[in-house]
C-alpha cells in the first residue's frame, strides 16, 4: 500500500468540498442546528457541559454524513473517472483508504469547529474537560463508523440521492436497534441482547459519559472494518471474475473476518480494560474503597443476582453494575470473591436469593405486542463470616460505590460509631421527619434519640450529637451534659432554625428558643433572618391544581458555593438550601477554635429581618436590593472544647431536611452525611459519597456575557464560515480567469 497514493486522494477530497460551496453549506447548516439546540436546552438547565450537545451529536451526524458521503464514490462512477482514477498507479484498496480518510477528515473538520462551544462556555462555569475529551474521542469513533457506511451507500449506486437515502437508512437502523422502543417490542431475549450490542447508540453513550472502554473503541473499529471489508468486496466484484478463485478466497476471507469482528462485539465481555476520564472519577473505585477492601482480614464474598431477560431500563446499568463488581474483586488481591446467579432459572440460586434478603421485584415487560408482568431480580449480597448484609435491588448506579464500600466496611468491621438525636424541644423526629436518613445512617452508625432525662447517659457513648430544628429551649442539666460531651473530644451537629417557616403560606415567623445560644458559646452566631440570593438561586415549581405549575427564579433557595478546601464539601460543587438563616463569627468566644465556611451565597445576596415574606412573586415581594454581600450559611469548626479535639458544624437551616426536597437536591444529602462523617472523624467514605455526576451550575458574570457566547456559536461562527466560503471561491474564481487569460 503506497501512503503517498493515500496522501493524495484525502487532499483531493479535502480540495473537493473546500472549493465548492457545498461544503460551506454543510458546515453552516450543522454548525447552525447543533448549536442552536444545545444553547437552547443548556441556558434552560443551566448546567455547565456538554452533555446536551453530544446526546443530539448522532442525529445530526444522521444527516450530516450522508450528504457529505453520497458523492465519494457515486460521482466517480457517474462521471466515469473511476476507470480513468484507477488506471493511475493507484491500487482499489488505497483509492478505498484514500476516500474514507479524506471524508472522515472532513467531518471531523466540522466536529471541529464545535470544539468554540466549551471555550466559551468556560465563561460561565467550571467544566469538566475530562469528560469533554472522552466525549470528543466517541465523537470521532462515531463519525469514522458512519462515514464508512456512507461510502458503502456511494459504492452501490451511480445516483448520490440514492446513496444518500441508503446511509440515511443504514445508519438510522445501527442507532434505533438499541433504543427502549425497539428492544421493548422484540420476543426473545436472545435477540434483545444482540441487538443492544451491535447498537451504536449504546457504546456511544458510553464512552459520552467520559469513560473510554476498549470494548467500545472495538466495537467502532470493527464497524468501521465491516463495512470498508464489504466496500472492498463490492469494488472487486466489479474487477474479478466473481467465479474466479482469486474472488472466491478473497469473499470467504473477508467473510470469516467479518464473522470474528462481530462475534469478538457479541461476546467481548472478556475485554476489561477502561480509562476514567471524569474529573471525580465516578466510575473508578476511590482510595477510600481500595483501603476498606485492602484492610479485609478473612475472604469477603459478593453474590450478584440477576434475571436474564430484564425490561430495558434496567438492562442498561446492568454493565455497570458487573462492572464496578469486576473492579472490586481486581482490586482486592483475592480477598473477595465474586459469584453471580442467575435465579430466574436455577432454584437452588433463587432460594440463596431469598435467604439473603433478596426478593423478585415485579417488570411490566413487553411481548407478544402487549404489557406482560414478570418478575426479576437485580440485587447483591455481601457475606464476612457470619455477617451478612444486602442490596435487595439496585434500581441505579450513582451510589453504588458508597453502598457497596459502607456495607463491605460494616460487615467486616468490629467497632461501630454511635449518632444521638436529641428530643424533647419540638425539633425534627428521627422516626417521622428523619426517616430514611435514620436508614441510610443505620447501614454506617448506630443511631439512636434521646430525651431530656437519657441525654448525659446515652452521650457517654456517642460519638456524635444531632440537634436538629429545637423549638423549645435545653434545660442547664442538657447544656452541661453537651459542654462536657464536646469538651471530651466528641462533635455535635448544630442545624439551627431561628426562623420558623410556614411552608403552605410562605410566610415566617422568628423561632424565639431556637437554642441558637449553644451555638453561641462557641463563637458562632446564627442571625434572625432568611437569606435570599438573587443571582444565584433555584428554579423552583409552584402553583399546580387544574391551572398546572409553573418555575420561577426562588431567591430564598440560594444555590450556594461549597468550599473546595474542606473535605466535607470539596466534590459537592454547589448544594440548594431552602429558608437558611446567615452565620457570623464571634472572635471574641470562638479563642484559638478554626471555623471554616461550607456554604456561601454569592456577593449578591441580601437577608430579611423583619416583616418575612417568602413569596417568590417580585411585585408582591420586593426584595431589598442595597447592601448586598456574601453570605455564609454553614461553618465546620475543629478545635473545640477543653481537649482542643472537639469539632462542630452550625447549618442556619433545617427546612430542607425532607424527603421531596433531599429526592430533588441530593447534594444537600451528601452535605449532611460528609458533615457526620467528618464530626465521627471518619472521613474513609466522605469522597465516595461525594462523587456527583451533577455538572456545576451555569452562570455568566452578566448578559452580555451570555449573549456574546450565545450568539457567537450560533450565528458568528457560521458567519465566518460563510465569509471564509465566499472569500474562498472568489479568489478560486479571480485565479481561473487569470489562467484562462
Amino acid at each position: 500500500m503506497n501512503f503517498n497514493n493515500i496522501k493524495a486522494i484525502i487532499k483531493k477530497e479535502l480540495k473537493g468540498y473546500f472549493d465548492h460551496p457545498l461544503g460551506y453549506i454543510l458546515l453552516a447548516v450543522f454548525l447552525g442546528l447543533s448549536n442552536f439546540f444545545f444553547f437552547r436546552a443548556v441556558l434552560l438547565t443551566k448546567e455547565a457541559s456538554l452533555r446536551p450537545f453530544f446526546e443530539l451529536l448522532p442525529w445530526f451526524l444522521l444527516f450530516l454524513v450522508p450528504a457529505i458521503t453520497m458523492k465519494a464514490i457515486a460521482a466517480e462512477q457517474k462521471e466515469g473517472t473511476m476507470e480513468v482514477v484507477l488506471t493511475q498507479p493507484i491500487t482499489e484498496l488505497e483509492l478505498l483508504v484514500g476516500k474514507f480518510l479524506g471524508n472522515w477528515l472532513f467531518v471531523l473538520i466540522a466536529i471541529a469547529f464545535t470544539l468554540v462551544i466549551p471555550l466559551t462556555l468556560s465563561l460561565g462555569g467550571k467544566l469538566d474537560y475530562g469528560t469533554i475529551f472522552a466525549q470528543y474521542v466517541g465523537a470521532i469513533f462515531l463519525a469514522g463508523g458512519l462515514v464508512a457506511i456512507g461510502i458503502l451507500a456511494s459504492t452501490l449506486t451511480k445516483n448520490q440521492t440514492v446513496a444518500f437515502i441508503i446511509s440515511l437508512f443504514g445508519s438510522f437502523a445501527l442507532i434505533i436497534i438499541g433504543l427502549d422502543v425497539v428492544l421493548m417490542s422484540l420476543p426473545f431475549t436472545l435477540l434483545k441482547d444482540i441487538f443492544s450490542e451491535l447498537s451504536i447508540m449504546r457504546h456511544f453513550d458510553y464512552i459520552s459519559k467520559g469513560v473510554i472502554d476498549l470494548r467500545d473503541i472495538v466495537y467502532f473499529l470493527s464497524m468501521i472494518f465491516v463495512f470498508l471489508s464489504i466496500t472492498y468486496l463490492v469494488f472487486m466484484a466489479r474487477k474479478l471474475n466473481r467465479k474466479a478463485k482469486k474472488f472466491k478466497t478473497l469473499q470467504t476471507g473477508i467473510a470469516l473476518m467479518i464473522a470474528i469482528a462481530i462475534v469478538i462485539n457479541l461476546f467481548g465481555s472478556f475485554i476489561s480494560f477502561r480509562v476514567d476520564f471524569t474529573q471525580q472519577k465516578l466510575y473508578s473505585l476511590s482510595k477510600g474503597t481500595r483501603k476498606v477492601i485492602s484492610d479485609l482480614d478473612d475472604v469477603l464474598t459478593i453474590k450478584f443476582y440477576a434475571s436474564k431477560e430484564l425490561p430495558t431500563e434496567v438492562s442498561l446499568i446492568y454493565r455497570h453494575i458487573k462492572d464496578t463488581l469486576q473492579d472490586y474483586e481486581n482490586a482486592s488481591g483475592g480477598k473477595l470473591q465474586l459469584i453471580q446467579k442467575f435465579p430466574d432459572n436455577d432454584e437452588k440460586a433463587a432460594e440463596d436469593a431469598q435467604a439473603q434478603g433478596i426478593q423478585a421485584v415485579q417488570f411490566n415487560v413487553v411481548k407478544d405486542d402487549e404489557f406482560q408482568v414478570k418478575k426479576g431480580y437485580l440485587g447483591i449480597s455481601i457475606e464476612h463470616g457470619d455477617q451478612k448484609e444486602a442490596i435487595p435491588f439496585v434500581n441505579q448506579t450513582n451510589d453504588l460505590e458508597y453502598q457497596l464500600t459502607s456495607l463491605i466496611r460494616k460487615v467486616s468491621s468490629e467497632e461501630e460509631k454511635k449518632v444521638v438525636f436529641t428530643t424533647g424541644h419540638d425539633e425534627k423526629d428521627l422516626q417521622k421527619d428523619l426517616q430514611e436518613l435514620n436508614q441510610v445512617l443505620a447501614k454506617q452508625y448506630t443511631v439512636e434519640s434521646a430525651d431530656k432525662k437519657e441525654l448525659a447517659k446515652k452521650l457517654k457513648d456517642a460519638d456524635v450529637a444531632m440537634i436538629v430544628g429545637p423549638k423549645k429551649k435545653f434545660g442547664e442539666a442538657e447544656k452541661k451534659a453537651l459542654k462536657e460531651f464536646v469538651d471530651s473530644g466528641k462533635s455535635v451537629f448544630f442545624l439551627i432554625d431561628t426562623v420558623e417557616v410556614n411552608m403552605q403560606y410562605l410566610m415566617a415567623n422568628p423561632n424565639k428558643d431556637s437554642s441558637a445560644d449553644l451555638v453561641g458559646e462557641y463563637g458562632i452566631k446564627v442571625n434572625n433572618d432568611i437569606v435570599y440570593d438573587l443571582k444565584q438561586n433555584e428554579q423552583v415549581p409552584f402553583g399546580g391544581g387544574e391551572q398546572g405549575s409553573y418555575l420561577l427564579p426562588y431567591p430564598f433557595w440560594p444555590n450556594l458555593k461549597a468550599n473546595p478546601s474542606h473535605i466535607i464539601t470539596n466534590q459537592l460543587k454547589q448544594v440548594v438550601i431552602a429558608w437558611a438563616s446567615s452565620l457570623d463569627i464571634d472572635e471574641a468566644r470562638i479563642g484559638k477554635a478554626k471555623a471554616e465556611p461550607l456554604l456561601q451565597t454569592s456577593e449578591f445576596a441580601g437577608a430579611q429581618t423583619k416583616d418575612f415574606n417568602l413569596s417568590p412573586d417580585s411585585k408582591t415581594n420586593a426584595l431589598n436590593q442595597k447592601g448586598l454581600k456574601t453570605h455564609t450559611l454553614a461553618y465546620a469548626i475543629s478545635g473545640v472544647g477543653k481537649s482542643s479535639k472537639g469539632r462542630l458544624v452550625v447549618l442556619g437551616d433545617s427546612d430542607f431536611l425532607n424527603k421531596d426536597f433531599l429526592g430533588r437536591y441530593p447534594q444537600a444529602g451528601g452535605l449532611l452525611l460528609n458533615s457526620i462523617d467528618w464530626l465521627s472523624q471518619d472521613e474513609l467514605l466522605i469522597g465516595i459519597r461525594s462523587k456527583n455526576a451533577d455538572p456545576a451550575t451555569l452562570s455568566f458574570g452578566s448578559e452580555a456575557i451570555k449573549n456574546f457566547v450565545r450568539y457567537f456559536n450560533m450565528a458568528g461562527l457560521v458567519l465566518l464560515i460563510i465569509g471564509y466560503g465566499l472569500w474562498r471561491m472568489n479568489r478560486r474564481r479571480k485565479l481561473d480567469n487569470r489562467y484562462v487569460s
